[in-house]
């Protein structure tokens, strides 16, 4: 079976809803998932854009769509989600390590960070559950 490059996306998306029987929802993260992570990461939607080469709206609709935030307008001097997962994703941990790491953190900035990181970690145990479950 060969896959003509203007098609790709649709053909593998077919493959995986119709061969592997993978939900829509989980074929669309997977299509988005180094999108969402690499903002998790704390990176700015122009740096996402940039370096998936796609427009910075896209970018900001799907961050968006999974996360309920349209994204950083400038790359963050910390990893958040590195943070929420040394901090054992526990809220009083994070903030404590947050402050470790800039005692000038905006509260604001580490409420936010926190509360993406703990959408994102839902998000993303919800969708390895179905997939290994397939």
């Amino acid at each position: 079976m060969s896959i003509e490059p203007d098609n790709a996306f649709e053909e593998i998306k077919n493959i995986y809803l119709n061969n592997l029987n993978f939900s829509e929802e989980l074929v669309e993260y997977l299509s988005n998932e180094d999108i969402i992570m690499t903002f998790v990461e704390g990176r700015s939607v122009s740096y996402i854009a940039n370096k998936f080469c796609m427009e910075e709206s896209d970018i900001e609709n799907i961050i968006e769509s999974y996360l309920g935030f349209t994204g950083w307008k400038y790359d963050l001097d910390f990893n958040p989600y590195d943070l929420y997962i040394a901090s054992s994703k526990l809220f009083d941990d994070y903030i404590f390590n947050c402050y470790l790491v800039s005692p000038n953190f905006s509260q604001q900035l580490v409420l936010a960070t926190y509360f993406i990181c703990r959408v994102f970690d839902e998000l993303k145990e919800r969708m390895d559950n179905e997939y290994y479950r397939t």
